[in-house]
């Protein structure tokens, strides 16, 4: 059985972003479901065209490398109803909440089916992984821990249903689905020893991270390296998969960030990419680490820039101000970010902003 491969499908920008920048507050499954672009790149990078992803999966490299495989799981049959619970608390609850803001007419929108199929393919996904996990002997389920992130969770969506615009954040940390990261980090609880062979960090011991990993082949957990040393996959070998950042796994020591090496992360003014690049406590816009995002007004150079409620006006490119997205009626031109709902027109036309699932 084949571990989740999200490195061959277009991802989301913020679900992309929540993938590769796992360490971060965006462990809280903010997942953007606007807006894709055809190959995984930096958070900072936008997209227009959303397109749902499809589920494909490729052979069962990585599975045939191990010395400790499973063996061949149907997951949909033999998944263990705990990591059914698990997956289905972490992804199925975010689409009944999306579903219960959308009128019939909302639900065939293609903005709302990419959010369901995302969501779905990444419940999929989960199944998949925790039950080869299991399988193997890596991990097991909390199962008093995955009922509070059941229940936390639930709680969360009651307070604030995840209607539009909240399915559609431009960052991580834009808009953060109710997840207590306390509760649900804690579920899987990793039984691999440093030295032992993993897959992802949550195989590893509370504490461990997961070093020198592949698609197709384990890596050693260990303790969280030092500046300057490797972290993280072995990116030589090519695309990698992430995903869900279960439980306490720093990828380095404290004051760094994994880019295939531990870097050390950006004070106030600094230099970044992402938030992850930036100390605890700031954040990165406009390519600075500093204390907030940009407010209504301020320049930007893209939708990850700007604070919550707002987009990066910028033309298509370039610097460009931070404006509010736009409410129903409001003009607009297909850009990613534009409306609070979904826009009728494209980049090639214009068009106007629609209500769309619980938007204004």
């Amino acid at each position: 059985m084949p571990r989740a491969d999200l490195s061959r499908q277009p991802l989301l920008p913020a679900l992309r972003s929540l993938l590769l920048l796992s360490g971060l507050a965006a462990t809280l499954l903010a997942l953007a479901m606007c807006g894709s672009s055809s190959s995984p790149s930096s958070p900072q990078d936008g997209g227009e065209d959303a397109t749902a992803l499809d589920g494909a999966q490729g052979p069962d490299a990585h599975a045939e490398a191990t010395t400790d495989a499973a063996p061949a799981v149907d997951v949909l049959a033999d998944a263990p109803a705990d990591v059914v619970d698990l997956c289905d608390a972490l992804f199925g609850a975010a689409i009944r909440s999306l579903l219960s803001c959308c009128s019939p007419a909302d639900e065939d929108a293609g903005a709302v089916q990419t959010v369901i199929g995302e969501f779905a393919y990444a419940q999929q996904e989960c199944q998949t992984n925790l039950t080869q996990s299991v399988a193997r002997g890596r991990i097991r389920i909390d199962e008093t821990q995955a009922a509070a992130c059941k229940s936390a969770v639930a709680a969360g969506f009651s307070a604030s249903p995840f209607c539009f615009p909240l399915a559609t954040p431009l960052r991580p940390d834009d808009v953060q689905i109710p997840l207590d990261p306390a509760a649900c980090q804690t579920p899987v609880v990793g039984l691999q020893a440093t030295g032992a062979p993993c897959a992802f960090d949550y195989e590893c011991a509370s504490g461990q991270t997961c070093i020198g990993w592949t698609d197709t082949t384990d890596g050693t957990c260990q303790p969280p390296p030092a500046l300057g040393a490797p972290c993280g996959a072995d990116v030589s070998a090519g695309l990698i998969t992430y995903w869900y950042p279960f439980g306490p796994h720093p990828s380095c020591v404290a004051g760094a960030t994994c880019v295939n090496t531990c870097l050390a992360q950006a004070g106030d003014g600094g230099m970044c990419d992402n938030t992850g690049d930036c100390l605890p406590g700031l954040v990165c816009a406009n390519f600075l680490c500093g204390p907030s995002y940009v407010g209504d007004g301020g320049a930007c150079h893209t939708y990850t820039d700007c604070q919550t409620g707002l987009w990066c006006d910028n033309g298509g490119g370039g610097p460009g101000t931070c404006t509010p997205r736009g409410s129903a009626g409001a003009p607009c031109n297909g850009t990613y970010g534009q409306c609070s709902g979904t826009c009728s027109g494209s980049s090639a036309e214009a068009g106007t902003c629609v209500a769309l699932c619980g938007s204004m």
